[in-house]
């Protein structure tokens, strides 16, 4: 059997694809295979000092002769740039549109569903392996947090209920606590404020080169947007994309304060989210309840040709 290197997205690595890299890594050491971590990609701000102090990013293993395990993304374009796609052995993905693609590739190797977080699918194998009894404490939190994050305390439309059951379990095997999600949350807002330049660059995608969108989960909007309002306009406007926004997720709550960069997104967002409400003064959209990046973007591919990547 040869090595697995496992690896994950181009772009940056969130805290699903960080959790998922970890574990995964930890169950093919409890089968005794052969495997290490390797992405090139930085963390963004989801993935808070606690857990980056966990080294899990390795850049400079070899990839010669090795399988691939792709987690968190299925869109070979937006692939880790060491992944040589013919040697793609297994995807664990939750964004649509590659199913058939990866079907036609590995079979069942190829697991793509729509879930709340990546980190289901591999709590689901570790029930799988029975081997979920044997997870260690930081690879149970770190699943844990993963589809606390992606699902937005479970306040995201994607949560299914395989995420709810996954977390509840996993809370078992590590130091729980009632402020646990708090923290969490608080401590991501904390570590977006420290450099917000960099926190917006990490979470950013161009879905085409029209569309750009920026994601930040946080407690509290009013903060960001009172201390960091310039910041966020410049680096809209350094996009140089028809149609620019960031997509502040308020948890507290439980909406999204989307900031545009100028009338036309405004005009775009109205097309499309006629339930927005539309402050065009402030140049900013409210949803009446918790919206993914992700979920924006699927209700335009089905207007658009845009799809979600």
């Amino acid at each position: 059997m040869r090595k697995k290197i496992i690896t994950s997205g181009s772009t940056f690595i969130d805290i699903d694809a960080f959790a998922c890299l970890f574990a995964y890594k930890e169950l093919l050491d409890l089968k005794k295979e052969e495997a290490e971590i390797v992405v090139t990609a930085a963390c963004n701000s989801s993935v808070t000092q606690k857990y980056k102090d966990l080294n899990v990013n390795k850049t400079d293993a070899s990839v010669e002769d090795v399988d691939f395990v792709v987690i968190d993304v299925s869109d070979p374009d937006h692939f880790d740039k060491i992944v040589k796609l013919d040697n793609v052995s297994h995807i664990f993905d939750h964004h649509p549109g590659f199913e058939s693609y990866w079907s036609e590739k590995i079979g069942e190797h190829a697991v793509i569903e729509p879930i709340g977080a990546a980190a289901t699918l591999i709590f689901r194998e570790y029930e799988k392996e029975n081997l979920l009894e044997k997870i260690s404490p930081s690879s149970a939190e770190l699943l844990a947090v993963a589809i606390l994050s992606n699902t937005l305390n479970f306040q995201a439309k994607i949560t299914k209920e395989e995420d709810k059951i996954a977390y509840e379990e996993l809370k078992t095997f590590f130091d729980y606590s009632s402020t646990f999600e708090e923290e969490y949350f608080s401590e991501v807002q904390e570590s977006i404020e420290k450099n917000i330049l960099d926190s917006l660059k990490n979470d950013s995608k161009y879905i085409n080169p029209e569309l750009f969108i920026v994601q930040l989960e946080v407690w509290d909007s009013k903060h960001i947007i009172d201390n960091f309002q310039e910041e966020i306009d410049q680096f809209l406007r350094s996009a140089n994309s028809e149609v620019s926004f960031l997509n502040l997720i308020e948890l507290d709550k439980k909406r999204n304060v989307i900031i545009c960069n100028d009338d036309r997104t405004l005009d775009y967002l109205e097309k499309y989210f006629s339930e927005f409400d539309i402050d065009r003064e402030k140049k900013i959209a409210i949803t009446p309840h918790v919206m993914l990046r992700k979920e924006i973007i699927t209700r335009i591919s089905k207007h658009t040709t845009i799809y979600n990547r």
